[in-house]
């Protein structure tokens, strides 16, 4: 696999395909960044949200503020 972000996260076996997003912010929103791929005893490696969205060919959908879908 390429292109895959190493982060320090929380996983455990199985959780492969799960989302990794940011923490809730003060609007109660997150920021998808990606999909769990793998792990090992130290480090953490997920997908990027960008490069699979361009494999599937779709856009990443934009929030207002008052929670109104922009694009």
């Amino acid at each position: 696999m390429t292109n895959l972000i190493v982060a320090d996260y929380s996983s455990s076996e199985g959780d492969s395909g799960g989302t990794i997003t940011s923490p809730i912010n003060s609007s109660g929103y997150v920021q998808l960044y990606g999909v769990h791929v793998a792990g090992d005893s130290t480090k953490r490696y997920y997908s990027p949200i960008e490069i699979i969205l361009s494999e599937l060919n779709l856009n990443r959908p934009l929030y207002l503020s008052d929670g109104t879908k922009h694009n």
